[in-house]
C-alpha cells in the first residue's frame, strides 16, 4: 500500500509539474499571439494606407496628365487643319516665310555670337 502510496504522489506530482508547464507555455503562446496579431494588424493598416496613395496618385497625377496630353493633341490637331486648309496659295506663302525664316537665321547668327 505504502508502494502505491509513493506511486500515486510521484504520478501526481509529474502532472503538477506537466500542467504547470503547459500553464507557463499556453501563457506564453496567449502573449505571442497578441503580439503577433498587432504586428499583422499593422502591416495591413501600413498597406492599406500606401494602397490609397497609389491609388490618388494614379487617379490624380498620372490620369491628370494623361487628361493633359489629350487634350493638347486635340488643340494641336485643331491648328494643324487650320493650317492645311487645302488652299495651295496659303501653304506655299507659309513654306515661303518658313524658308526666309530660317535664311535670315543663318544670315544673322555671325553677328549674333
Amino acid at each position: 500500500a505504502q508502494r502505491c502510496e509513493w506511486l500515486e504522489r510521484q504520478m501526481l506530482k509529474t502532472v503538477h509539474a506537466f500542467g504547470h508547464a503547459a500553464l507557463r507555455a499556453a501563457g506564453f503562446a496567449r502573449i505571442l499571439e497578441k503580439r503577433l496579431f498587432a504586428a499583422v494588424l499593422a502591416t495591413g493598416r501600413a498597406n492599406m494606407s500606401l494602397a490609397r496613395s497609389a491609388q490618388d496618385t494614379d487617379s490624380k497625377a498620372i490620369d491628370g496628365a494623361i487628361f493633359g496630353l489629350v487634350d493638347r493633341m486635340f488643340v494641336f490637331g485643331a491648328r494643324a487643319r487650320r493650317m492645311q486648309s487645302g488652299l495651295i496659295h496659303r501653304q506655299l506663302a507659309i513654306t515661303v516665310l518658313g524658308v526666309a525664316a530660317i535664311i535670315v537665321a543663318f544670315l544673322a547668327a555671325p553677328y549674333l555670337v
